[in-house]
């Protein structure tokens, strides 16, 4: 988005005459920085929006479902839980007693 901001150079028709943008449009490095200031403006009301829509959204889900698995499980990890079927079962966890 930030790109037609920067290079947009009049010859294509971006705009289509929509939003009462008549004609083509030219960025900051074809002499206008209005339309550059206008598709920040459009990257942060964008950025606004979804940040605070997904943390609602997780906010929620955490209540209702939660997002983590028990202890028990993420030490065990979540290859058969998950699965059904060890990821690599040719590691063998032991526990080795250190003794100096």
């Amino acid at each position: 988005m930030i790109s037609v901001g920067l290079f947009a150079d009049g010859r294509s028709n971006y705009a289509g005459a929509w939003n009462g943008v008549p004609g083509s449009v030219t960025g900051l490095f074809y002499g206008d920085p209005g339309q550059l200031v206008a598709q920040l403006i459009g990257v942060a009301t964008l950025l606004g929006f979804v940040f605070t829509f997904s943390f609602v959204l997780n906010a929620i889900l955490e209540v209702v479902w939660g997002h983590r698995v028990t202890k028990e499980v993420e030490l065990e990890g979540l290859d058969i839980p998950e699965m059904g079927a060890l990821g690599y079962p040719e590691f063998v966890m032991r526990t080795e007693s250190v003794t100096g």
